[in-house]
């Protein structure tokens, strides 16, 4: 049988499988995500966790989870699910278990402009009474979206889409998990309380300097969207990963999968133009306790890099087949 042919069968499969399969959407507050929970509603079934004595909470999760505290009794009932979504305000680490990473759906929004609605909010429907300064100079407000990913690398994550980039996120999704998921549009307020517009270039800078970890987990999630449109694009697979450099003791080492199959993917590692070596990530990978991964686990890999490897500008790694570029971070 023709290689593509293989290939194509192998992609059907695993969206055939996702189909099946639960999701969890970690809904972080003003990023859109009101108009995707009301989306998927429209879809699936969805188990929402919006805190204790929320109207959006569902009753089991208000029983299990916060009446008699008891995860692992949530988790049985969650698992006996088929083609569920869970939905919450809640942070990745709370849930981390409850379905595969790969299995996960946010939004990320531009920072800056996610402070300023956030803020809006709080005024309009929370009865926050402070000025924006003293709103975004309380740590309580200051990287929601970082702290809402509980550190989980945002290579790992399912698809991660972007706020400003709505439909083609959705576009994304549902190629990814061989879904229909239509956009919808709710919770949108057109009357500012202060507006994006009207901000002093003091007050965005020190939004910026309050909220450094998000900016940088924005730009990285941009720039990987970026990549996946024009890798999806081609037919290609997308590679969940995420590579660090010990600059300590000269060690590259990391996780990486595909997209579509449980076949290993093939990294290769570029200096200075040149193809150095190839690796496969087939260790166990036992970082972030909790992630479910695919393979088993048997995704990670770990290499020693030679001194040659002291300028870390001049260093790539690249998925093999695709040309993938995975970042690479210290």
């Amino acid at each position: 049988m023709p290689l593509n042919r293989v290939k194509s069968m192998l992609s059907i499969s695993a969206k055939k499988d996702n189909k099946l399969a639960n999701n969890l959407f970690i809904h972080i507050p003003k990023t859109a995500g009101t108009s995707f929970r009301k989306a998927l509603e429209k879809k699936f079934k969805v188990i929402s966790d919006y805190g204790t004595s929320n109207p959006q909470t569902n009753q089991e999760v208000e029983k299990l989870v916060y009446l008699e505290d008891d995860m692992f009794a949530f988790h049985q009932f969650f698992s006996k699910q088929s083609n569920v979504w869970f939905s919450g305000h809640v942070a990745f680490q709370k849930y981390l278990n409850l379905v595969p990473v790969g299995n996960v759906v946010t939004f990320l929004r531009n920072p800056v402009e996610h402070v300023v609605s956030h803020y809006n909010h709080f005024v309009r429907n929370l009865g926050y009474a402070k000025d924006i300064e003293s709103f975004i100079s309380s740590p309580r407000f200051q990287n929601v979206q970082a702290r809402s990913l509980s550190n989980i690398p945002v290579g790992f994550i399912g698809c991660i889409g972007i706020t400003e980039e709505y439909d083609e996120s959705l576009r994304i999704i549902n190629d990814y998990l061989n879904t229909s998921i239509r956009p919808l549009t709710a919770n949108v307020n057109n009357k500012k309380i202060q507006p994006l517009s009207a901000l002093s270039a003091q007050i965005v800078k020190k939004i910026e300097e309050f909220n450094k970890q998000d900016i940088e987990l924005y730009n990285l999630s941009v720039k990987l969207f970026e990549q996946r449109k024009a890798i999806t694009s081609e037919g290609k697979c997308w590679t969940f990963s995420s590579v660090v450099y010990n600059a300590d003791n000269n060690i590259l080492h990391g996780a990486a999968w595909s997209s579509n199959t449980d076949e290993s993917v093939i990294l290769s590692i570029i200096h200075n133009s040149v193809e150095v070596t190839t690796i496969k990530p087939n260790m166990l990978f036992r970082r972030y306790p909790g992630v479910v991964y695919p393979r088993a686990g048997y995704v990670g890999f770990r290499y020693k890099l030679s001194n040659e490897f002291s300028d870390l500008k001049k260093l790539q790694v690249i998925v093999k087949g695709t040309g993938q570029i995975i970042p690479v971070n210290e």
